[in-house]
Order: structure tokens, then C-alpha cells, then sequence
């Protein structure tokens, strides 16, 4: 009894604890508030179609001395490709992403020598893209949510190059033929754009610039993912 009114004493004695407790209770209130809301952690995985605009980026490989033809990789442009994701939605605002694609870029002559052969000279550059992203997500409206990532990229990529003799009523004759390759690690930004079109889909589209030394590349892509 006596520690008790002796603590109530103390608060009227000194108003200023009594301040110093009540603003601890709100703090206290206000943090479980903010983690009990901001948790929402989900997966989702999807699948895209994307158009894109690369450059080779190592000068080793823009163009090739190919039996004795030069082959100018620069001119072709990487088209359409797929791209997969998966990620993690850790909160309401942050997650992790991790994304593939690839894409080719190629040139190549052709010569007719007879009705059935062809002199080819062939260079192709290939290359795998492996990306992961942080990611920040943004509701626009109440089916509509803009999603912003950046990070890194890894870049492996194959060189090759080949000059033969094509036959049509034979196998092909390989005069000569190469093959290099090389990885380059670089960063990666998105820009996304998901609308739930029903329960756990969503649509998205969006737009990805990815460099490193070995290339660097835009592409516009549109998908869905599935959430769970």
C-alpha cells in the first residue's frame, strides 16, 4: 500500500513524469501500429514478353574478321525475347526480385555457288541476363500499383563465328570456325506498372535499362504474374 501512494505521490509531485510515461505509452502504440499494418509479405511469379533494344558494349565483339569477310554486329537489334521473374514482396512498399532474359545479335553473308551450295559466313553474340533487384512498390489506385526496382545484372555472354560450305544434298563443310566467351557483372533499373485484373493476377508492363562492359540494352516488356 505505502509503495503505491507513494508512486502516485510521486506523479503529482513531478508532472513531468507523469508527461515522460504517457508519451512512452503513444510511441510504444504508434510503432506496433506502424509493423502491424506495413507487413504484407507475399510471393509472386511471371512471365513476359519484351522487346529489345541492345548494343554491344566490348569492341571485341562488335565486329569479326570472318574467313577473310568482315561481319558488323552492330546493325542487328535484339528483338523480342521472354523474360521470367519471381520475387518477394517483404512489406506493403519493399521487396526482392530476381529476373531472366536473353537476347542475340548476329551477321552474317551469304554466297551462291551452285544450286545446291552456299558459302556462309556466320557471327552470332549471345547473351544470358541474370538480374536482382530491390524493390519498392507504390499504390496508385486501389487495383493499380507502380513498382520501381534497381540493382545488379549479371551479363554471360558467347561469341561465335563460323565459315562453311552449306550443301544441300551433303553435310555442311566447316572451313573455319571460333568461339569465345565472357561474363561481366553490371546494374540493372525498372520501372513496372501491376493492375489486378482478377484475385491474385495482375497485369503488368513496364521498362528495364541494363548496362555492364559486355553490352546494355532497353527493353518494354508486357506480362502477368500470379501471386500467393
Amino acid at each position: 500500500m505505502i509503495p503505491h501512494v507513494f508512486f502516485t505521490l510521486s506523479l503529482i509531485k513531478y508532472p513531468e513524469l507523469l508527461k515522460r510515461s504517457f508519451t512512452m505509452k503513444k510511441s510504444l502504440i504508434a510503432l506496433i501500429t506502424l509493423f502491424s499494418s506495413s507487413v504484407l509479405a507475399e510471393g509472386y511469379v511471371g512471365a513476359a514478353l519484351q522487346y529489345q533494344n541492345a548494343n554491344i558494349g566490348d569492341n571485341n565483339y562488335k565486329q569479326a574478321q570472318v574467313g577473310g569477310e568482315n561481319l558488323d554486329l552492330t546493325k542487328d537489334d535484339a528483338g523480342s525475347s521472354a523474360r521470367l521473374f519471381a520475387g518477394y514482396r517483404l512489406t506493403n512498399n519493399f521487396g526482392v526480385e530476381l529476373g531472366y532474359s536473353d537476347f542475340s545479335l548476329d551477321a552474317g553473308k551469304e554466297v551462291i555457288i551452285s544450286a545446291t551450295q552456299d558459302e556462309e559466313w556466320d557471327a552470332e553474340f549471345n547473351l544470358r541476363q541474370l538480374d536482382l533487384q530491390l524493390t519498392y512498390f507504390y499504390p496508385l489506385l486501389e487495383k493499380l500499383t507502380l513498382k520501381a526496382g534497381a540493382g545488379v545484372i549479371h551479363h554471360d555472354a558467347e561469341f561465335e563465328t563460323s565459315h562453311k560450305l552449306d550443301n544441300e544434298d551433303a553435310a555442311d563443310q566447316y572451313l573455319t570456325q571460333g568461339k569465345n566467351s565472357d561474363s561481366k557483372l553490371g546494374f540493372t533499373g525498372s520501372l513496372n506498372l501491376h493492375y489486378n485484373v482478377w484475385q491474385q493476377v495482375d497485369a503488368i508492363v513496364g521498362v528495364q535499362y541494363s548496362n555492364s562492359s559486355l553490352a546494355d540494352s532497353t527493353a518494354a516488356f508486357a506480362g502477368l504474374a500470379y501471386r500467393f
